[in-house]
């Protein structure tokens, strides 16, 4: 799978979130983490990665226009995998796929 130069959005910013987004950024990947949480309720590990790694951050509901623009859907266990930026991507024919999958 290509990830250099993708525009993802991993959906769920857990631990395994927070790692799957890391991973995307050091790969070349263009990435939005997003949790339905505001973020002052984040990690500070989640919250860090838009100072170290250049990963941008999302709370609450997701806009369409950027999801016009995602090419690949990364979805944290936990996140139901129906929901509305996972179908909205997939019916774009882009990519959505579990962590394990990314792993």
């Amino acid at each position: 799978m290509q990830i250099k130069g993708r525009k993802s959005l991993v959906l769920g910013a857990g631990k395994s979130g927070v790692a799957s987004a890391r991973f995307l950024a050091e790969q070349g990947a263009t990435v939005a983490l997003h949790d339905k949480k505001p973020l002052e309720d984040w990690s500070e590990a989640a919250r860090a990665l838009k100072e170290t790694n250049n990963v941008g951050q999302l709370s609450g509901e997701i806009p369409s226009w950027l999801l016009d623009q995602i090419e690949l859907v990364i979805i944290s266990p936990g996140v139901p995998t129906n929901t509305i930026p996972a179908r909205y991507v997939d019916r774009k024919y882009g990519e959505v796929i579990g962590e394990v999958e990314l792993a």
